[in-house]
């Protein structure tokens, strides 16, 4: 025979609520509703840490009947970059004798919820030991108290304290260490003594005695139930194509069906249309740079057959697929492995707790930042060479720990991308690559701060209540392994979209190192036309470095700390200059770089307007117009530029290049960046709309053919 159900969202049992008028419901449910009708409560929050035999007893005093448990300890769809892959926790098997059932609110994506299921089904197994002589009794005192007009919050909050479960549901640190809340002892025996009359007046029982034997363990239970999950990766199971609705406004897939990834700067945004045309329109005559490229390629035209075979490299290498594995070079990758899995559950764990690696990678990370170090600092230098070394390797034996277990990660990716169960891949795919995204972010920061040995010591405010509910942790743990970046307000930077079709290809940002010159300048001419190749715009081979000298050479001069490389499995495919100060940058420009690139390249003659674009870009050495007027220095100090060749040029990539680019400046004390944009190039104008840029306002106008983007972050 059916049972009717019944769940009011309005039982809530809090501290908070003791004086709320809402608590008197659930008296009137108990004296109202017929005892046949179950009452569903999901704890004393709607995502519960904890659920007590105490609250459940409380409860039930009111009810005047036993509830069935709503739990939402694994849902998932408040927040759109969390899944809670751990294992059914906070509720003592003790509870089983007390309860009419328990239903489970599971993650949205189903293939996600074989722990969630698979631990729920252990605790019943191991709460079935438990045998009751006699069903549980009732206290009539605390059921007059209550009905008598005393805040029933009050005796739960009271016999939550003399329990010592209230520390648990109050911590709100992400960071804490997992609990086991099942008890530690093999077996006791609870005796409860009272009596309760139904509306009837039917007593439900005099006296109970119950034997207790807790043998659940939420560890040894997740341990179990990955053991049997990695048998599900290997099962051979087509995915579907499906949307899952949650809140928020971050998307990490927004269509049904899988797309191009050549299209995906298309579907981004379709605001920067307007923004690019009203830049450009006010340019009415041919650009002098535009005009110096046409020169050039009437000149190739009439002359010879130029060396193309850097250009054909080039080429080749833009045709390269996408599904590229940065860890290609291992002949064969080892299965997927339960290690494997547990580190992906550690990332996930649950609503208040993350894993003991996920703990770790803050930590660890944490230390890192505060503790950098910094050579040129009246500390460092007041203490001992000794000392200094000692500083010195601790530091870097934690960097290499942090960074190992940044690439256990990808590697787990990479591992998990390639299983057969792809109707499991699809729903799990998307997390896995935003934490890995995240975590390539950090290690990326670290190898900074390896490099430029800066300290930036920064505390930040906490604005969390007192005892949140799980959705105010936004982002999960990438959530706050992104607040832990100077740039932690850079939210756009961190709104990245998962592939729609799952890809092994690994994008690895690192810091530049002196070997990448030739590649970098590589980079530099195959995207000096407007983001498209150059070669054809050089004749001469010995001008091939031009380009680069011009752009990239520079920086890698006066700060290359501040550069940054893009690289996947077949080597660098763009990069990224910066500088934190602009003035000081252009007077090393014009002090140091200018008078060597004069040498190397003569002052063109003749009539401009005949110039090619190797001839413009030569009179700009020996005629160098720099623009930076004092309101653009003064708000946006810093300047960037971002290079990708075509198989990079995804809008994703491009926010992590420039979150890692920001993370720098921001430690170096900046909260402004500017970009010079040629007004023929509409790819980069949509790109650094894109980005979170725009047109800056200024007093004096920009160059011709030029416009300034810039942000603040």
């Amino acid at each position: 025979m059916s049972k009717l159900s019944f769940l009011s969202n309005r039982i809530l049992w809090h501290s908070s609520c003791s004086n709320c008028r809402d608590i008197r419901l659930p008296h009137y449910f108990g004296n109202k509703l017929n005892p046949k009708i179950n009452i569903m409560w999901t704890g004393p929050k709607v995502v519960s840490k904890v659920i007590t035999t105490q609250t459940i007893e409380a409860l039930t005093n009111v009810l005047k009947r036993r509830p069935v448990i709503w739990d939402n300890i694994h849902a998932n769809d408040y927040d759109q970059r969390r899944v809670f892959l751990g294992p059914y926790d906070g509720r003592p098997v003790e509870l089983f004798p007390m309860l009419n059932g328990v239903l489970t609110n599971p993650n949205c994506e189903f293939e996600s919820n074989f722990i969630a299921v698979h631990t729920l089904a252990s605790w019943l197994r191991d709460s079935s030991l438990i045998t009751a002589e006699e069903p549980m009794s009732i206290d009539p005192k605390a059921e007059k108290s209550s009905i008598s007009g005393e805040p029933m919050e009050e005796d739960l909050l009271a016999s939550t304290e003399s329990d010592g479960n209230d520390n648990a549901e109050k911590e709100t640190d992400q960071g804490d260490s997992q609990e086991n809340s099942s008890s530690e002892t093999d077996s006791e025996i609870v005796k409860v003594e009272g009596e309760m009359e139904t509306e009837s007046g039917a007593s439900l029982s005099e006296s109970k005695s119950v034997t207790v034997r807790t043998i659940y363990n939420p560890q040894n239970a997740l341990r179990e139930a990955v053991s049997a999950w990695l048998e599900e990766f290997s099962k051979v199971k087509h995915a579907t194509s499906r949307t899952y609705a949650k809140s928020g406004t971050y998307c990490m897939t927004t269509e049904a069906m899988p797309v191009q990834v050549q299209a995906a700067m298309a579907t981004y945004t379709t605001s920067t249309t307007s923004a690019t045309t009203s830049v450009c329109s006010p340019v009415v005559t041919p650009s002098p740079i535009k005009v110096a490229k046409e020169n050039s390629r009437k000149k190739l035209s009439t002359s010879s057959s130029p060396e193309k075979k850097v250009g054909e490299l080039v080429k080749k290498e833009q045709e390269m697929p996408m599904e590229i594995s940065i860890l290609k070079e291992k002949a064969v990758l080892s299965p997927l492995s339960v290690e494997d899995l547990l580190l992906l559950v550690d990332l996930f764990y649950l609503p208040y707790n993350h894993g003991q690696k996920a703990k770790q990678i803050i930590a660890d990370f944490k230390w890192l930042k505060f503790n950098a170090i910094k050579e040129d600092s009246q500390e460092f230098m007041e203490l001992t060479e000794q000392e200094q070394k000692s500083k010195i390797t601790e530091w870097t034996d934690k960097a290499e720990k942090f960074h190992e277990i940044c690439r256990s990660v990808g590697e787990m990716f990479v591992r998990l991308t390639e299983t057969s169960n792809r109707a499991l891949l699809y729903d799990l795919y998307p997390y896995v690559w935003d934490v890995k995204e995240v975590l390539q972010l950090l290690d990326t920061f670290v190898n900074w701060l390896s490099t430029k040995n800066k300290r930036k010591k920064q505390k930040g405010q906490s604005f969390f209540p007192e005892d949140p509910e799980p959705w105010v942790f936004r982002g999960g743990l990438c959530g706050e392994l992104q607040r832990l970046l100077p740039i932690d307000g850079g939210h756009e930077v961190f709104n990245l979209r998962a592939p729609e079709i799952p890809t092994t290809c690994i994008y690895t940002i690192r810091p530049y190192q002196t070997e990448d010159e030739k590649s970098l300048y590589e980079i530099c001419l195959s995207t000096c036309d407007d983001w498209k190749d150059g070669h054809d715009l050089f004749p001469d081979k010995h001008q091939f470095n031009m380009a680069g000298d011009r752009f990239v050479g520079p920086y890698l001069k006066i700060c290359p700390e501040h550069v940054f490389v893009v690289e996947d499995g077949d080597g660098i495919c763009g990069y990224a200059v910066a500088t934190p100060d602009s003035k000081h940058f252009y007077e090393q420009f014009k002090k140091h770089w200018l008078p060597e690139v004069c040498k190397k390249y003569r002052k063109p003659r003749g009539n401009s307007s005949e110039w090619t674009y190797a001839e413009q870009l030569a009179s700009s050495f020996h005629s160098p117009s720099i623009f930076l007027p004092e309101d653009l220095s003064l708000k946006f100090s810093a300047h960037v530029q971002i290079y990708l060749l075509p198989l990079a040029q995804d809008l994703g990539i491009g926010k992590r290049l420039l979150a890692c680019v920001l993370s720098a400046l921001k430690a170096e004390d900046c909260t402004g960046v500017h970009c010079e944009i040629a007004t023929t190039n509409y790819n980069a104008l949509d790109f650094y709309t894109k980005l979170g840029f725009y047109n800056i306002p200024l007093k004096e106008l920009a160059p011709p053919d030029t416009v300034i983007f810039g942000r603040t972050f």
